[in-house]
């Protein structure tokens, strides 16, 4: 029989009671208590552990916890009883730009698992089938960015006998924050040279190097990136406005600024601001540059005011060297920060282009190059302590 997660579990102990903790061996301390849930809701984001930025909203007539940037998604903690189970979503996926599918991933306790198609409009997907027994972190990714896609979590159901728990962690796990264009989006990074236009299914958000370095160093991640932005609306008129989306949800409704904690902050922006600049006069171009510098002491800013010991990375030329004058306001924009911050607050990082993707962008090996580099820099530098 399926069962609604929105109905009440019996259980003999009272509301969230304790059932267990994560330990680290080393120093024999609880990470984390988990509690059996007695009332699980899709929308109680405070039982659920939703993934990157969300919000609540109605989506297509009915109340759903929404987002759309890359790797945004949901973890749960369960506890399989029975042999024969599944666990279902019931989802609203929300495509835009000509976009005629997405796609989500699906991992079993950090192991991928299998990845879904979505087409548009309102669906029941199964998520998994025939869990092993015993406890499981279950997580499920949105592999494509916001500016395509975009998706609405009506509620869960599930077969067979399963416990799920909501988990309270002794120290909060640290977080990366990612600011970026198709970069990071993973634009054509499992698509192929000969592949020029932009297709969801050469895209892979799981497999860029922001998500390879959160990974790596055990941090949770959070990608506000979108395909075409830029960070000077002089530099790049044509394109999309970092400006009016880094402090967003998923693109249009606004986020607060101060719910999003990051320790590190990596910015990989530039490309599409270096795209203007040959059309423009000597003039514009200085006063673009100057917007550049600016606006990012706008965002880092905000970013700074809520976290004070967060650090800054500054990458660039990861799929073809920009101008020197865009390198020089990233090194201008660095330099302000430590100046205002103290020394050692920002950093700068050149990648090595790679163009062997789908439509000129980087390929896998080109992501992995990237996330090496950047792993190797927060480790040489002790920006992960």
């Amino acid at each position: 029989m399926k069962k609604s997660l929105k109905s009440l579990f019996l259980v003999l102990a009272a509301s969230f009671s304790l059932i267990g903790s994560g330990c680290d061996k080393e120093n024999n301390m609880p990470l984390y208590e988990d509690n059996l849930i007695e009332s699980l809701d899709a929308l109680n984001t405070q039982e659920i552990k939703y993934l990157g930025r969300y919000t609540k909203t109605e989506v297509n007539g009915k109340n759903a916890v929404y987002f759309g940037f890359t790797n945004t998604g949901f973890e749960l903690f369960v506890d399989v009883k029975s042999e024969t189970n599944s666990l279902s979503m019931s989802l609203y996926s929300e495509l835009l730009g000509g976009a005629e599918t997405q796609y989500l991933k699906t991992y079993i306790d950090g192991k991928e698992d299998k990845k879904i198609e979505l087409v548009a409009g309102e669906q029941e997907i199964e998520l998994y089938k025939n869990l092993p027994a015993g406890k499981h972190t279950l997580k499920v990714l949105k592999l494509n960015e916001a500016s395509v896609s975009k998706l609405g979590v009506y509620e869960f159901s599930y077969e067979g006998e399963i416990e799920f728990y909501s988990r309270t962690y002794k120290e909060e796990p640290k977080l990366i924050e990612f600011y970026g264009d198709s970069l990071t989006c993973g634009y054509g990074n499992i698509g192929t040279p000969d592949i020029k236009t932009f297709r969801t299914q050469d895209e892979d958000g799981s497999l860029t190097y922001a998500q390879l370095v959160a990974d790596r160093l055990g941090y949770e991640s959070s990608l506000v990136a979108w395909s075409g932005i830029a960070l000077s609306e002089i530099l790049a008129p044509y394109g999309v406005d970092m400006m009016d989306h880094y402090n967003t949800v998923e693109g249009t409704i606004p986020f607060d600024m101060s719910k999003s904690t990051p320790d590190i902050v990596v910015f990989n922006l530039g490309s599409n601001d270096d795209g203007g600049y040959e059309n423009l006069t000597s003039e514009q171009r200085e006063l673009g540059i100057q917007e550049f510098i600016h606006n990012y002491e706008i965002i880092t800013t905000e970013i700074k005011n809520a976290n004070p010991n967060c650090v800054f990375i500054s990458c660039y030329n990861m799929c073809f060297n920009i101008r020197n004058a865009l390198v020089d306001a990233i090194e201008e924009a660095t330099d302000n920060l430590n100046k205002k911050y103290g020394e050692n607050t920002a950093f700068t990082l050149k990648f090595q282009g790679n163009q062997s993707g789908a439509n000129g962008h980087p390929n896998l090996m080109g992501h992995q190059m990237s996330a090496d580099r950047l792993y190797k820099f927060i480790v040489d530098n002790n920006l992960n302590k």
